[in-house]
């Protein structure tokens, strides 16, 4: 286990959130190391490089505009905590809002397990 600064956290959710906030696939993969993981409210929905390609593939193509926050929670040992905030318009042009919780396991300054608790987006008032 690599144990990570407060410092060296904080970057990563910054260069996250940079990531996702340009919706840059190839950018959010770079976040990632060989063989992770994602897991969205218990279950795994990609696992492998490939996979989580199309993981954002999927997430990165039903939007077409986006404001997102990711927050800088906590770290412990090789776990980072982080809070979002997003509102994005769908295909349909509706707006949506979503916060969540998540939990990064890194391995070598990448994303080993991305574990996100996520209740579904909400229309915005």
């Amino acid at each position: 286990m690599n144990e990570i600064s407060v410092d060296e956290a904080t970057a990563i959710v910054a260069a996250a959130e940079a990531a996702y906030q340009a919706l840059d696939i190839d950018a959010a993969m770079g976040l990632y190391s060989d063989g992770a993981t994602i897991v969205m409210n218990g279950q795994k929905v990609a696992e492998g490089l490939d996979e989580i390609r199309l993981f954002h593939e999927r997430m990165f193509g039903s939007i077409t505009e986006h404001k997102l926050t990711k927050t800088f929670r906590t770290v412990t040992g090789n776990v980072i905590g982080v809070q979002w905030h997003t509102e994005s318009i769908d295909g349909d042009g509706k707006w949506w809002v979503q916060d969540a919780g998540e939990f990064w396991t890194m391995e070598n300054g990448k994303l080993k397990v991305w574990e996100a608790h996520a209740p579904p987006p909400r229309p915005r008032d």
